[in-house]
């Protein structure tokens, strides 16, 4: 899936976003008309997030949906999707209900934190599907 940054402030965010943590004064590292690759995707707090790297070695970072265009809807095919429910315990820190994308990334809750947290292994995972994902999905 293709997308097309439309904004790289929080000026024009919605209601829902503000709602969720990010603040109309938010600067986001990103390039206005830039087509940027989502690797993965999920409902957090009923907003939806898109996985973007922005270059080849690039860390990856979780930005709203809203600050893009879709201009290719095709999924890559090596995604996965999973339903986690809206009722999360309160132990749980991850509390996206919904995930779209690699293998690790939506069966396996520690490699989303840790890739958060940029853990060296989760890197090394997210960069070898990024990989694939870039070789595969032309």
């Amino acid at each position: 899936m293709k997308v097309k940054c439309i904004a790289n402030t929080g000026l024009n965010l919605s209601t829902k976003s503000i709602e969720i943590g990010y603040t109309k004064q938010a600067r986001f590292d990103l390039s206005v008309g830039e087509i940027y690759t989502v690797y993965s995707m999920l409902i957090f707090k009923e907003a939806i997030e898109y996985l973007i790297s922005k270059g080849p070695l690039e860390k990856p970072f979780w930005y709203t949906a809203e600050l893009f265009d879709i201009v290719d809807n095709q999924l890559s095919f090596q995604w996965f999707f999973v339903f986690r429910g809206y009722d999360h315990p309160e132990e749980v820190q991850d509390l996206s209900v919904a995930i779209w994308g690699y293998r690790e990334m939506v069966f396996d809750d520690r490699h989303r934190l840790d890739l958060i947290e940029r853990e060296p292994e989760a890197l090394k995972v997210f960069f070898k599907r990024k990989q694939e994902m870039d070789e595969l999905d032309i």
